[in-house]
């Protein structure tokens, strides 16, 4: 909950005021009890969800989103998802619907049901995936999200995904980078977040189809985040930061 901002803390969603609940993306000390932020990496904290829900919706929903957004997925294409049914797959079978795409994911038999209900179309993992995938898509893959990091999941969107550069992965250190594809995330060479302001703004259908999972301009030292604040006391905000109190308070 928001304790005190500065007199210019506008967040993506727009202008951020004391008392509001929020959740915040990324930041250093999280597991304080209070903590200075940037108003740009704090969002409302959706009404219908509890603090544990809301808390890791920014970790695997930005990641799906950031995944999405590096091998430029868009309606009426067909994306292949890794580990559909995990905690990052399931975000991303679920913001590439929306976008209008096709979705083919790979989870054991008993999750099939579940990612049909979400709109997905789901296979097995396992030998013969390959042709299974394209039996389900005839006309092709035009991109693969891998949430998973095994070398079937590589193998397998090498095989089928014509341009490298709209295949993305989260897990497969270190080998995704030595055949080309995108890699995310915290591991050695990753793109550690993705190039839009905001993963509010790249979960927008109408973002730029092709921007760069590999271009992500520096943070400045204005966006630095200073260290966990001890209990009971708040670091001046400065205009464009807000004071918030974590639910470890």
């Amino acid at each position: 909950m928001v304790v005190e901002v500065g007199g210019e803390a506008v967040g993506p969603a727009g202008r951020v005021a004391v008392g509001d609940e929020v959740i915040a993306y990324r930041i250093d000390g999280g597991y304080a009890e209070e903590v200075v932020v940037p108003a740009s990496a704090v969002v409302p904290k959706p009404a219908a969800m509890a603090w544990e829900a809301a808390g890791g919706l920014m970790l695997a929903g930005a990641t799906a989103v950031h995944a999405l957004t590096a091998t430029a997925v868009s309606a009426q294409e067909t994306v292949l998802v890794h580990a559909a049914a995990g905690g990052v797959g399931l975000m991303a079978v679920q913001l590439a619907v929306a976008r209008g795409a096709r979705v083919i994911g790979t989870a054991s038999e008993r999750n099939h049901p579940y990612l049909r209900e979400l709109g997905a179309e789901p296979t097995t993992y396992g030998e013969g995936l390959a042709d299974r995938v394209r039996g389900l898509a005839p006309n092709g893959v035009d991109a693969a999200i891998d949430c998973v990091g095994t070398d079937e999941a590589v193998d397998v969107s090498l095989e089928l995904v014509a341009d490298r550069d709209r295949i993305a992965s989260i897990a497969a250190f270190p080998r995704g980078a030595w055949v080309g594809i995108k890699m995310l995330g915290g591991g050695p060479g990753a793109d550690p977040e993705p190039r839009c302001a905001t993963p509010l703004a790249c979960s927008s259908p109408h973002s730029s189809r092709r921007e760069s999972s590999r271009s992500v301009p520096a943070r400045s030292s204005s966006t630095r985040l200073p260290k966990p604040i001890a209990r009971g006391k708040l670091a001046t905000s400065p205009a464009s930061s807000c004071s918030f109190r974590t639910p470890f308070s």
